[in-house]
C-alpha cells in the first residue's frame, strides 16, 4: 500500500486557555499549564477529504545520542518512542493535541491495518503547529450480505476477520478488525482502507450468526466488487453459549490461530488429551485460523451434555480429532 505524507507547517501563537475546557471530538490535552498545540487533519489522497475515526497517537520521539532538537531529527524508532496521548479524528478528519510543553513530538496513525503514517514537529513555547497526514486510499471491497435463504440482511457488521500477507499467518490477530462497517438495508457494504494481501472478510453478529469468512485477494488501490457473504441463522446455537457448559480450556489467540494456554484437570479438554501448546485448527469442522475470539468462545460454550468436535495439532504432528461433551465449569484455577 502506497502512503505519503504532505507536511504543511503553519506557526501561530496559541491563546492561553482558562479553566478546564470541554474537549471537542478529535481533541486531547497533555498538561493543563502548557499552551503549545499540535493539530492537523488526516486526508484521503484520492478525494482530499478528511478521514474520520482514524486512531492517532501523540509520541515523544527517542533522540539518538549526540543529537539535539529541533534538528536534525532523530531516526525513527517506533518501539522506543514515548506514548503521550491518543485520539481519533473527528468527522472532518481533524485532530488537535493541546496543552503541550516545549519539545519534540510525533503524530502517528495507530492502526494495525495501516502502516505507520506520521508527522514530526518541534513545539516552542506557545507554538501551534499544523500538519496534514495524507493516506493513499488502499483497496476497497464491496458486496452484499445475505441470509441462507437468499434474502438480503441489513444493519449487520461487516469486518476483516484476518489478513494473510503471504506467510499463512493472520497479521490481524490480537486486535479487532480495522474499519468495520455495517451493511445497508439492501445488504450492500463497502470496506475501505483494506491492506494488501489476502483479506478474510466476514459478516456476523453474536446473536444472529456468523458468515464463513471469504478470502479476497487485494492490491493497493484496487477495488474488489461482488463479494457475497451468507449468514446462517445460528440463534439457537449462539443462545446456548450462555447455558453454562464448557470444555475447561483457556486459549491464546495468536497469528497462527488459537493455541491452548492451559486446561483444567478432570474437565473435557483435559480428558480428551489436549495440552498447553496445542493449536486448535477447527471447531465442528469450522476453521479457526481467522475466527474472532468472540465467535470461538461462543462455539466452545453450550448446553451441559451437548457435544462438539475439536481438531488440534501438536507441534508438527498430524491433526487429531477430539470429541468433547460440554460440562459445567467450576470456579477454580487452571493447572
Amino acid at each position: 500500500m502506497l502512503l505519503w505524507i504532505a507536511l504543511l507547517s503553519l506557526l501561530a501563537p496559541a491563546a492561553a486557555q482558562e479553566g478546564v475546557p470541554v474537549l471537542a471530538p478529535g481533541q486531547a490535552r497533555l498538561r493543563g499549564d502548557a499552551i503549545g498545540s499540535f493539530r492537523g487533519r488526516v486526508l484521503d489522497a484520492d478525494t482530499g477529504e478528511g478521514v474520520a475515526d482514524v486512531p492517532l497517537q501523540l509520541l515523544r520521539p527517542s533522540p539518538t545520542a549526540g543529537r539535539t532538537w529541533p534538528e536534525p531529527w532523530a531516526p525513527e524508532s517506533w518501539n522506543e518512542d514515548e506514548r503521550l496521548l491518543t485520539v481519533e479524528t473527528n468527522a472532518d478528519g481533524a485532530f488537535r493535541f493541546d496543552a503541550l510543553p516545549p519539545g519534540a513530538y510525533r503524530v502517528q496513525v495507530d492502526d494495525r491495518w495501516l502502516p505507520h503514517v506520521s508527522a514530526d514537529a518541534y513545539i516552542d513555547a506557545g507554538d501551534s503547529v499544523s500538519r496534514q497526514l495524507v493516506l493513499e486510499a488502499g483497496a476497497r471491497i464491496t458486496g452484499r450480505v445475505f441470509a441462507d435463504g437468499g434474502q438480503p440482511v441489513g444493519n449487520l457488521p461487516v469486518f476483516l476477520a484476518g489478513l494473510d500477507r503471504g506467510d499463512g499467518l493472520n497479521a490481524g490477530r490480537g486486535r479487532p478488525a480495522s474499519r468495520p462497517t455495517r451493511a445497508a438495508a439492501d445488504g450492500s457494504f463497502e470496506l475501505r482502507w483494506v491492506p494488501t494481501g489476502t483479506a478474510w472478510v466476514q459478516a456476523g453478529h453474536a446473536e444472529l450468526g456468523y458468515a464463513a469468512p471469504i478470502a479476497v485477494q487485494v492490491d493497493g488501490g484496487s477495488h474488489v466488487d461482488g463479494v457475497e457473504l451468507r449468514v446462517p441463522d445460528e440463534r439457537e446455537l449462539l443462545a446456548a453459549s450462555e447455558s453454562g457448559g464448557g470444555i475447561g480450556v483457556r486459549l491464546d489467540f495468536t497469528e497462527r490461530g488459537p493455541i491452548v494456554a492451559s486446561v483444567i484437570e478432570d474437565l473435557p479438554a483435559a480428558r480428551a488429551g489436549l495440552l498447553a501448546g496445542d493449536l486448535i485448527l477447527s471447531i465442528d469442522g469450522r476453521p479457526t485460523r481467522f475466527m474472532t475470539s468472540r465467535e470461538f468462545i461462543q462455539r466452545c460454550r453450550g448446553r451441559v451434555g451437548s457435544s462438539l468436535r475439536v481438531t488440534s495439532r501438536r507441534g508438527e504432528g498430524e491433526p487429531r480429532d477430539h470429541e468433547l461433551t460440554r460440562q459445567t465449569i467450576p470456579r477454580r484455577r487452571e493447572k
